[in-house]
């Protein structure tokens, strides 16, 4: 191990060090990570947990998007079996089914959107999850 003078701020830095501890920046006079200005971490094992619950995550999602779809189709087949919008029948006179189909199509709407808030909210906390067991192994 040799000691060499950094080209940046001239004080004596190992020759195997990456990052001169006085100035920050690389001894040799090499662009480093902070010149520019981004940050790499190492890539750890994916916590098993995390990796579950992001799983579970997933398999909710699918099933909030299916029952979502089925749920609009049969909202716009029941629309269409009672004819809703085809003719006016006067306030407060709309058929079973044109109320039905209306609900369907509220319903699987309203599924299709908690499934994606649910996707985040998910995803979100198995990253914390990763995150917390990152900083636990170092």
């Amino acid at each position: 191990m040799a000691l060499i003078r950094c080209k940046e701020c001239g004080r004596q830095v190992s020759d195997r060090a990456n990052i001169c501890p006085a100035c920050g920046k690389s001894p040799l006079g090499n662009s480093t990570m902070e010149d520019d200005n981004t940050t790499v971490q190492p890539q750890g094992k994916k916590n098993k947990v995390a990796e579950s619950i992001s799983n579970i995550g997933n398999i909710i999602f699918a099933i909030f998007m299916i029952a979502g779809v089925i749920m609009v189709i049969n909202g716009i087949t029941s629309l269409a079996e009672s004819g809703f919008g085809n003719e006016y029948r006067g306030y407060g006179n709309y058929t079973f089914e044109g109320i039905e189909g209306l609900t369907y199509l509220i319903l699987g709407f309203g599924l299709a959107i908690g499934g994606v808030i649910e996707k985040i909210f998910i995803d979100g906390f198995a990253e914390i999850i990763q995150i917390l067991h990152d900083i636990r192994k170092k």
